[in-house]
């Protein structure tokens, strides 16, 4: 020992006390030093003045008979050993003292130094092994009462045995409120079969086995939350006699991953829309090049047959089939955002008040109406005719998602988004936008349904009672005006589109004039240059172009009218160029002719509106979507020519 071990000798018979002393100081097995008192009194205020390794106590002290110094001395000092000094015929009192506190008793005619020795280096590590299993005790209760899962214990019948305090903190339970309940009575009903499925697989097997199931478990505030739970069979080891789950709090993973599947799938069908709308531009582009060829010869044949003609009644019928054909082409255009827009600033709740007396007999009398206009509300950018198509196709689809009545809102805001909302909608960017809401309390959408609600030609209607493009329409105006739509809806509970468009705050600015159709075909005289690789759509305008007084150089490509344009022996007062062309662009041919004559118009045609923002071409220059028919045409190619003395003047034909 490093030092003299220090023992404090409680004894009644201070005689023998004193001897006893004297004796163990000269005997070999211990070499420590003592104090006498007699009584329990005596003995606290030692104990409260000094620090002493050992307690000899004898059992007839005068103010503490019995077992009443064991008691006391054992709460006054618990950490110091103490040994009860007894008779050989106290002993069964001795070994009672045991129960009161006390380490070990010795006899009183016993008592050695090498005794008493033996008996403080047992006692030393027995209370040094005791500290140790306490710390641990600690250190482990440590673990588990601050483990970020929560950890349990089950019967085989799934019976609850412990559990620990972290059950609090993640499930806002006590302990104690979950023993001797069934783990099931917490469950979600619909992973309760799930989960006893897991526990009957982990009790049936023999040995320490594992097995993970993720269920969801009620809050002690009625919410669920999903848990990642382990079960170990510890049926066999003695100690635990159980099963041990434990339970890892998985919800705010299982959002994430919800989250980043909402996200793919948004991606997903972004992509897939995207790649139809490419899909349904190029058909309808191709489309367009037959129906200009098509309305352009009807046009020729009744402007050549007299209003008696019988055969006048057929070509009618063919000019409205191919003005239905034409129609169709637009709103894949619309989808495909690749139409003509005349935006300008709008004031949504202007334009819904205006349109409300329509849409009001549109609907029907046992459908309500609700019109909701926010105050203050921000102006947008868009082209008025495409918003009112907007609302009348989502209203329309309202109504017929109530053919028993029901109700209609439509709702105006103004909303601003911030990083937080891409979670919801897929990429938005943040700002300040204009919201325009519409939703109705029909029959509602099933997954799959809004899934495919915005593809083109998709419809739960019966054959012959919508195209499927409605709703086609709608997303390629939304998305073509820089905004982005949203649906949400269920089987039975309705349905709500929200349609987001950037707010704006400039002045109303006013529309670029258009080309009105008339009877008439325009006359003239200048020369034109026609470059247009589709070989139809070329001979119609070449036709119509000769038959109004015009002399004509035709091309199917640009290096052919470069080559013409080149070798002719007049000026060309005009070029009337297709804007998608093989191996050379309509803009290509425009700037090479520019680069000589600046002043030189030029008419851009194309079945693509966006062909002609992508060209880039200048303000004083003309397009012409397809499909027009020889009227229209004639007036832009005379309204341009008529314009070339004054380039500040900037017309767009459509």
């Amino acid at each position: 020992m490093s030092r003299r071990p220090c023992v404090l000798l409680v004894e009644g018979d201070e005689a023998y006390g004193r001897a006893l002393l004297d004796r163990l100081a000269g005997e070999a097995g211990f070499e420590g030093a003592g104090t006498l008192v007699p009584t329990l009194a005596g003995a606290i205020d030692a104990l409260a003045q000094a620090t002493f390794d050992l307690i000899l106590l004898g059992l007839d002290l005068p103010d503490a008979p019995g077992l009443e110094a064991v008691t006391r001395l054992n709460i006054v000092a618990p950490d110091v050993p103490l040994i009860v000094l007894a008779e050989a015929a106290e002993e069964a009192t001795a070994l009672e003292a045991l129960g009161h506190g006390a380490q070990e008793y010795l006899l009183r005619d016993e008592v050695t130094g090498r005794a008493l020795g033996r008996s403080l280096r047992f006692l030393t590590h027995r209370r040094r092994a005791a500290e140790e299993v306490a710390r641990r005790e600690r250190f482990y209760r440590s673990l588990i009462e601050n483990s970020s899962e929560v950890i349990s214990i089950l019967d085989a019948a799934g019976t609850i045995r412990y559990t620990s305090p972290s059950v609090r903190r993640i499930l806002g339970y006590r302990p104690e409120q979950l023993l001797g309940n069934q783990l099931a009575d917490f469950l979600h009903p619909e992973d309760v079969e799930l989960a006893r499925e897991t526990l009957h697989d982990v009790v049936a097997r023999h040995g320490s086995t594992l097995a993970t199931v993720e269920v969801r478990i009620r809050h002690h505030d009625g919410h669920w939350r999903v848990l990642e739970l382990t079960l170990e069979n510890r049926l066999d080891d003695p100690v635990v006699a159980g099963v041990v789950g434990n339970a890892r709090d998985a919800t705010d993973r299982k959002k994430a991953e919800e989250a980043l599947d909402m996200s793919q799938e948004q991606l997903r069908q972004f992509q897939r829309i995207e790649a139809i709308g490419r899909l349904a531009g190029g058909v309808a582009h191709d489309f367009n090049n037959l129906l200009t060829a098509m309305s352009g010869h009807i046009y020729l044949l009744q402007s050549d047959i007299s209003e008696q003609d019988p055969r006048r009644i057929h070509l009618d019928e063919i000019r409205r089939s191919a003005e239905r054909a034409a129609g169709l082409t637009r709103q894949l255009l619309a989808f495909s955002r690749k139409q003509v827009l005349h935006p300008r600033v709008l004031d949504l709740n202007a334009v819904v008040r205006d349109f409300e007396g329509m849409l009001r007999r549109l609907i029907g009398e046992d459908i309500e109406l609700v019109v909701r206009t926010g105050q203050d509300l921000g102006r947008v950018r868009a082209d008025l005719s495409q918003i009112e198509q907007v609302i009348m196709n989502l209203v329309v689809n309202a109504r017929d998602a109530m053919p028993d009545g029901g109700r209609l809102v439509i709702e105006t805001a103004n909303a601003r988004l911030g990083a937080n909302h891409p979670r919801k909608y897929g990429y938005v960017r943040p700002g300040a936008y204009v919201l325009l809401a519409v939703e109705d309390t029909g029959h509602g959408m099933d997954e799959r349904t809004r899934a495919q609600a915005f593809e083109p030609f998709f419809t739960t209607k019966e054959v012959g009672k919508g195209t499927g493009l409605g709703l086609a329409t709608v997303y390629g105006i939304v998305k073509q005006s820089n905004g982005f739509i949203w649906v949400d809806s269920e089987l039975g509970r309705g349905t709500r589109f929200e349609i987001y468009l950037p707010r704006v705050d400039e002045e109303p600015e006013a529309l670029r004039p258009a080309v009105e159709a008339g009877e008439r075909l325009c006359q003239g005289s200048e020369t034109i240059l026609l470059v247009e690789d589709e070989e139809a759509v070329r001979s119609l305008a070449t036709g119509v172009l000769r038959r109004s007084g015009y002399t004509v150089l035709e091309a199917d490509c640009g290096e052919e009218a470069l080559r013409l344009a080149r070798a002719a022996d007049r000026r060309i007062d005009l070029l009337v160029t297709d804007v998608v062309m093989p191996r050379m662009s309509g803009k290509e041919v425009a700037d090479a002719l520019l680069a000589d004559d600046p002043s030189l118009p030029v008419l851009f045609i194309s079945g693509y509106a966006a062909d002609a923002l992508q060209a880039g071409f200048h303000p004083r220059h003309g397009f012409l979507q397809k499909p027009f028919t020889p009227d229209v045409f004639s007036r832009a190619v005379r309204a341009l020519l008529d314009s070339a003395a004054a380039p500040a003047r900037s017309p767009t034909y459509s």
